[in-house]
C-alpha cells in the first residue's frame, strides 16, 4: 500500500510540472490557431502541421520529464537500474511504446481541437433581421 501511495504521488506531481512546463505551448497553440482562423486559413495541411508541432513540443512523454527524471525516478526504486542508465537507450526501450502513444494521442487531440476552433463558422452576436415586406 505505501508503494502505491507513493507512485501516484509521484505521477501525479510529474503529471502537475508537465502541465505547468507544457502551459506556454498551449497558450502559443491558441494564438497560433486564432491567427490562423482571422486570416481565414482553413487547410487541412496547415491545422494538421499545427497540431503536428504543438504535439512533438508539448507531448507529455517526449519531454524531458518522462525521459530525464522518469530513470532517476525508477533509479530510487531499483538499484539496479542506476548501474544500467548510462549504458545507452536499454533502459529507454521500454518507453518506445509510451512516446509513441503519447504523440499519437496528443496529435489527435490538438487536431481535433485546432480542426472544430479553426473550422467552426463565424457566429456574430449581433444579428440582422430582415424587414418584412408590406
Amino acid at each position: 500500500m505505501g508503494y502505491f501511495l507513493q507512485a501516484l504521488t509521484i505521477s501525479v506531481a510529474l503529471l502537475l510540472l508537465w502541465a505547468v512546463l507544457a502551459s506556454p505551448f498551449l497558450l502559443a497553440f491558441f494564438f497560433a490557431a486564432r491567427s490562423m482562423r482571422r486570416k481565414g486559413v482553413r487547410s487541412g495541411w496547415a491545422i494538421a502541421g499545427l497540431a503536428s508541432s504543438f504535439s512533438v513540443l508539448a507531448a507529455p512523454v517526449p519531454t524531458p520529464i518522462m525521459t530525464v527524471f522518469l530513470p532517476h525516478v525508477l533509479a530510487v526504486f531499483d538499484s539496479s537500474y542506476y548501474s544500467n542508465i548510462f549504458k545507452g537507450p536499454e533502459p529507454f526501450a521500454g518507453l518506445l511504446f509510451w512516446i509513441i502513444s503519447s504523440l499519437m494521442l496528443t496529435f489527435s487531440i490538438a487536431l481535433a481541437a485546432a480542426w472544430r476552433y479553426i473550422r467552426r463558422p463565424n457566429i456574430s452576436s449581433k444579428r440582422t433581421r430582415v424587414p418584412r415586406a408590406a
